[in-house]
């Protein structure tokens, strides 16, 4: 096909015209795309269920299991997780070594969410590193630390929001 029907006729404008309707394309697809990740991210902050061990706790045999779960996989670190640890912890690499060796007890969960299909999507762990600090983990259901902080082992956490938590 000649380069002057491509250029100038072929598709409307030419072939600006045809790049123009294929971006388009690319674009909304790609945008859609989004759009459902962000319908689920959405979903996952509006209508997980959220327990807490100083509100309700219940299904302790699902706590267990998912702990057991995580306890047979191997960590792995979200970029958050990694550049809140650069930020707050006293000894990045201490506490990283320290969390390859930690074994997860399901005693340490103190909040937990539950998805649609009622199974535990991630889990906040409160775990001793010394005598006066707690590492905190959020890990989700593959064993990625999503978040990690440190807090003081006598913090006994008084700002509690009960109403963020499911009861019942």
């Amino acid at each position: 096909m000649p380069i002057w029907k491509i250029l100038y006729g072929q598709y409307g404008k030419g072939l600006k015209g045809y790049i123009y309707t294929y971006m388009k394309k690319i674009f909304f697809e790609f945008f859609f795309s989004r759009l459902d990740n962000l319908k689920n991210l959405c979903y996952t902050l509006t209508e997980m269920k959220r327990y807490h061990k100083k509100v309700y706790f219940p299904f302790p045999e699902k706590i267990e299991a998912f702990n057991n779960r995580l306890n047979a996989l191997d960590f792995s670190y979200s970029k958050h997780s990694l550049d809140n640890l650069r930020y707050r912890a006293i000894d990045m690499e201490g506490v990283l070594r320290f969390i390859a060796g930690a074994e997860l007890k399901a005693e340490d969960i103190f909040e937990y969410y539950l998805n649609e299909y009622n199974e535990i999507e991630k889990a906040c762990y409160r775990i001793q590193y010394n005598s006066g600090i707690d590492l905190i983990l959020v890990l989700n259901y593959n064993k990625r630390i999503v978040t990690i902080y440190c807090n003081r082992a006598n913090d006994n956490h008084y700002t509690l929001n009960k109403t963020l938590y499911t009861i019942g």
